[in-house]
């Protein structure tokens, strides 16, 4: 299935944001909820199953100077893998019409110039069934599945990208590309939550790609890959609990254009970020464990990350101070980025421990936005 959706959001001149586009195709449906007037809010309404092995789908979200828009989704995302080299079947169960029956029998073309055969029987008595077959053939040789989000801020528009966690269900072979451009001036929250598979089963292949340019220059950038195609993926490396450990201090080179003054970052699999100065009371953490307990190997099974990029220095520094405040609950660290930016990032046995982390942490950032705009 290939399936697009874009999304316009413009300022409507006295003080509040229109959407001049609003258009998608299943599984991408869009709905506006909310009140009228004031910053707008669209939902991702899932129209179909999936994403399915195969699928290509694409969301183009474009913000005008002065427009507010939040995005978010009535629902998780499970990724599930595609029809098999075989056949799917699938049954349904209805309670049937009184003494009679009825058979029928539909013939579509196929994926391939073969037919789509469903034959539907209708026995008689009240309380049986109506049984319903469906047979598919099978694609060998499916690609994965893709969904592609590429948006654009402009100067004084702010973009919110909060949706429901995607779920690598069993089987799966799915992509997420991300790509975001922020114009100087422009406010960026953006969120991403992957849960490693459904309650006692194991995940299937995500490979997760993002890349937040700010002002022209690259702000943010990850990738991650879990599942079987990638051994070590739960791992202390990876999203084990080892994930987020104390590091010690990074000596910057000297040839190093970075400007004065601004901390040294990290992402994931990357190099580590300059330690902090101690503060007064501060016992460091053994090398090798994260926030919260010393590291158990293999036991992250769910992660959160959201990206805040804003040109207000006192909003990215009171983003970078939240967790000093409020202690987080499980493996979780706030970084700064190199830019107008901070990182939050979690990881977690399930998604409900990744949420209690980062929900507080993304509340905080729009009432900051809210108040302050």
């Amino acid at each position: 299935m290939r399936a697009a959706a874009r999304i316009v959001a413009e300022a409507d001149g006295r003080g509040g944001t229109r959407l001049s586009v609003l258009r998608g195709e299943p599984p991408l449906l869009l709905r506006r909820t909310g009140a009228a007037g004031g910053p707008a809010t669209v939902h991702l309404v899932g129209g179909a199953a999936g994403p399915l092995g195969g699928d290509d789908l694409r969301l183009d979200v474009e913000v005008g100077p002065g427009a507010w828009l939040e995005v978010r989704s009535v629902a998780a995302t499970l990724a599930l893998p595609g029809p098999p080299d075989g056949s799917v079947a699938a049954a349904l169960a209805l309670p049937g019409p009184s003494g009679e029956s009825v058979a029928a029998a539909l013939a579509l073309p196929g994926p391939s110039g073969e037919s789509v055969a469903a034959a539907l029987a209708l026995p008689g008595p009240p309380g049986e069934s109506v049984a319903a077959a469906l047979a598919l053939p099978g694609r060998p040789g499916v690609p994965p599945s893709r969904f592609e989000v590429r948006a654009s801020v402009a100067a004084r528009a702010t973009l919110c990208w909060l949706p429901e966690p995607l779920i690598a269900g069993a089987g799966c072979d799915h992509r997420a590309v991300t790509r975001v451009e922020v114009a100087d001036g422009g406010t960026l929250l953006w969120r991403d939550d992957l849960a490693c598979g459904r309650h006692g089963e194991p995940p299937g292949d995500v490979h997760t790609d993002v890349t937040i340019r700010y002002a022209g220059s690259t702000l943010y950038r990850h990738e991650l890959a879990i599942g079987p195609q990638s051994p070590g993926w739960s791992g202390a490396a990876v999203l084990g609990a080892a994930l987020l450990c104390d590091v010690p201090a990074v000596e910057e080179p000297a040839h190093s254009d970075r400007p004065a003054g601004a901390p040294l970052t990290t992402v994931a699999g990357q190099r580590p970020c300059a330690a902090s100065p101690p503060t007064p009371g501060h016992v460091p953490r053994p090398r090798g464990t994260v926030s919260g307990r010393p590291g158990a190997p293999g036991d992250g099974h769910a992660v959160g990350s959201v990206v805040f990029a804003s040109s207000d220095p006192s909003a990215t520094h009171r983003a970078t101070s939240h967790f000093s405040e409020a202690p987080p609950r499980g493996e979780s660290a706030v970084m700064a980025l190199a830019g107008p930016g901070v990182l939050a990032t979690a990881i977690g046995p399930d998604i409900r421990s990744v949420k209690a982390t980062l929900d507080p942490w993304c509340a905080a950032r729009l009432q900051d936005l809210a108040e302050s705009g």
